[in-house]
């Protein structure tokens, strides 16, 4: 998979290069579209990569998210999926750009 369209699917979701979690969010989809692994082990490979633990490869992933769904622009385009709290979590969102750039 070519890095750049996934470099371009994250800026257009609103999760920038400057955010802490966007390396970690690159890497896991790469992993999970490259390998077909689970989230769960995207998230360990990652820690192990960058030498921190999975939970907080997670956790900065869940931050960038929420960060990216402060924009009124993410609220509306993912409406159907964050109706009630104003964000989607982990493994809904980065499913949905697994399969968008699957499509790309």
């Amino acid at each position: 998979m070519d890095d750049l369209v996934i470099k371009k699917k994250l800026i257009s979701n609103k999760i920038f290069p400057n955010m802490k979690g966007y390396k970690y969010c690159f890497e896991v989809i790469k992993l999970v579209l490259s390998e077909d692994i689970t989230l769960k082990n995207a998230y360990e490979i990652t820690g192990n990569k960058y030498g921190i633990k999975s939970n907080s490869v997670e956790k900065s992933v869940s931050n960038a998210i929420s960060k990216a769904f402060l924009s009124k622009e993410m609220q509306e385009k993912y409406e159907k999926l964050c109706f009630s709290t104003g964000k989607v979590n982990n493994k809904t969102f980065l499913t949905i750009l697994k399969e968008e750039i699957s499509r790309a």
